[in-house]
């Protein structure tokens, strides 16, 4: 196997040279995590590989409101290992949307001319490289891992007599219990191994915050899973699990659509001798026909609603809405009342349907409205509902969407634009002068 390239480290992170272990901190030098010392502490990992979208920030959203609920620290950490794809833009892209929607992370990367901050870092996955090599190596010395020649060719072949058979695609393992000379001539072959953590049979079950009592059969997660490419990159699954445990995670909030992931995680937690986090799968985010949000049928880039002239309390207000109520008739409300009432046992099951309609003044029901008027004496910005009388503040007369068994929201492109700055681009208002973007050492240059 070879071994993960080296990176250097971001300014202040020694990663390279391993230190003498000392009381509670790892051969890094970073604390390591004590479950039994340490309050909640939730995450918000994206990849810079595309622009910030509806449903990347309803879940930052989420942790940050759970965070601040109960007191404990929301992380930022950057998954930037897939080269091919991050980019700067799209890391600037992130950065800026969260400070817009004022989501200020505890802990997190440098970056905008701002110093990391947390005990735990480096934040960026590209600077994190030689962990993922020291947790693989133990995963491979305990067996619980293997060196997989298989091709390409071989792998497809696999898939399509699976397919001709009409059974689901998983790996069939033909590398999973080679002996070390029928390893030893394949890589006389020349062929490079990556590395299969196996999956072991069995029920993996856990409780969910959002969905409840969870069971899935591990037959059905595809055979051994691969966590190093044959260059040595590491892949999500194991990166995920890795970082979650060095930095303490205990509550991963995320969307459904990873439910089916998190057995492979749990399996990976327990494997490397990790305490497993508490999971929440937030409902998904639905295009009006209840088919799954995306950019062909929904306009999801959080940049084209802010060029539009949004307002970020509408903004903050409306994502909050979209699978969680506060259980009463107040649909308007700020930022610290959200976190004031906020609860993971108040998110639904149900997908939260994201509707636009282009109606001018009308009410978005299951939604909070603001919107920057224009008067003699300036813009000022006015806290009711759009199609209320001025000066009303109080709550709308429209039933909670909640009372349906389902979260279904309308909107408006009405409830939040701004009167001043409809059709005009925003800068980000965290800076008074756009932040110098240059990646740390950590990164490589894109």
């Amino acid at each position: 196997m070879r071994p993960i390239a080296r990176q250097s480290a971001s300014p202040g992170h020694d990663i390279q040279k391993k230190r003498p272990l000392g009381k509670g901190v790892d051969q890094w030098g970073k604390p390591l995590y004590n479950p039994g010392t340490m309050s909640v502490r939730v995450r918000y990992a994206p990849s810079p590989t595309g622009f910030q979208h509806i449903g990347g920030v309803r879940t930052a959203l989420f942790n940050y409101l759970y965070a601040r609920h109960v007191g404990g620290t929301f992380i930022l950490r950057l998954e930037d290992t897939d080269q091919a794809r991050s980019t700067v833009e799209f890391e600037r892209d992130i950065l800026d949307h969260l400070h817009w929607l004022g989501l200020e992370w505890d802990e997190g990367p440098a970056a905008g001319g701002l110093d990391e901050r947390g005990p735990f870092g480096p934040y960026r996955q590209m600077a994190r490289l030689p962990r993922y090599a020291e947790a693989a190596e133990r995963l491979r010395a305990q067996d619980r891992a293997y060196p997989c020649y298989c091709t390409p060719e071989e792998l497809d072949g696999d898939r399509r007599a699976q397919e001709a058979a009409k059974e689901p695609a998983r790996y069939m393992g033909r590398c999973a219990t080679l002996t070390a000379d029928e390893r030893a001539a394949r890589e006389a072959e020349g062929r490079r191994p990556a590395l299969r953590f196996r999956i072991e049979p069995g029920i993996v079950a856990f409780d969910d915050l959002v969905r409840g009592h969870v069971e899935i059969d591990a037959s059905a997660l595809g055979g051994d899973l691969v966590i190093l490419r044959a260059d040595g990159t590491p892949l999500y699954h194991f990166t995920v699990v890795v970082d979650d445990a060095a930095m303490g995670i205990t509550h991963v909030i995320r969307g459904e659509d990873h439910l089916s992931n998190t057995p492979k995680h749990i399996l990976l937690f327990r494997a490397l001798g990790h305490p497993e986090p508490v999971f929440a799968h937030l409902p998904l985010i639905l295009n009006p026909d209840r088919t799954k949000m995306s950019k062909r049928k929904s306009q999801t880039a959080v940049k084209d609603y802010i060029a539009e002239g949004f307002v970020r309390e509408a903004f903050v207000n409306y994502l909050a809405y979209l699978g969680w109520s506060p259980g009463t008739e107040e649909d308007v409300l700020a930022l610290d009342q959200i976190v004031e009432r906020f609860d993971l046992e108040a998110v639904q099951k149900g997908g939260a349907v994201f509707t636009e309609r282009a109606s001018n003044g009308s009410t978005a029901s299951g939604s909070g409205a603001f919107r920057t008027t224009t008067s003699s004496t300036g813009s000022r910005r006015s806290w009711r509902p759009i199609g209320s009388p001025a000066g009303s503040t109080g709550p709308r007369s429209a039933a909670r969407s909640q009372r349906s068994c389902r979260s279904s929201v309308s909107g408006s492109r009405s409830w939040a634009r701004s009167a001043t700055s409809s059709g005009s681009s925003s800068r980000m208002p965290w800076s008074s002068t756009p932040p110098s973007w240059s990646r740390s050492a950590g990164s490589a240059a894109r």
